[in-house]
């Protein structure tokens, strides 16, 4: 749900996802044909090569949308950051745009994802993070500070930035 609801932004991006979303019928066949980057999670070559297609994509002028949690969480609180997007954006040198989404997780529940409910969805944009300078990790916790900064207290957990993508 994070996805369709980043459309609404109306800017163009390409996003990151699971190779299993790639196999579902009509949708992952028009995220392959529209260019989004499939990541098969445990497999470590398919992560470097995907850290280096984001970097040809930013090298080129296009946005590349990652969740650096990695997946939701079930109880809907933020956990820690993976800086493999961060590492992208400080090669690339691009800036970082955090985004906070409030309330996908409830119009589509983790772990039921055949089932959906009317709920508002409120999207926060940040300002954007510059890279120059600075390491993954800085900008790292910087991103996760902003995302948190749009989340009611409830949500925002104790996580941290962890080594793997």
């Amino acid at each position: 749900m994070d996805i369709y609801s980043l459309f609404h932004l109306q800017r163009p991006f390409k996003f990151i996802s699971k190779t299993s979303n790639f196999l579902i019928p009509i949708v992952g066949w028009s995220m392959f044909l529209t260019g989004h980057i499939m990541l098969n999670r445990v497999d470590r070559r398919s992560q470097l090569k995907c850290l280096q297609t984001c970097i040809e994509m930013l090298s080129k002028g296009c946005s590349v949308l990652f969740f650096p949690e990695g997946t939701r969480s079930k109880d809907k609180v933020l956990g820690g950051f993976k800086k493999g997007a961060f590492s992208v954006a400080v090669k690339a040198g691009v800036p970082v745009v955090p985004i906070t989404l409030i309330g996908t997780g409830n119009v589509m529940p983790s772990g039921r994802e055949s089932q959906m409910y009317a709920s508002p969805v409120k999207i926060v944009v940040h300002p954007p993070i510059q890279t120059a300078g600075k390491d993954a990790d800085q900008v790292c916790a910087e991103a996760r500070k902003a995302v948190a900064s749009g989340l009611p207290r409830d949500l925002v957990g104790i996580g941290s930035v962890t080594d793997n993508m």
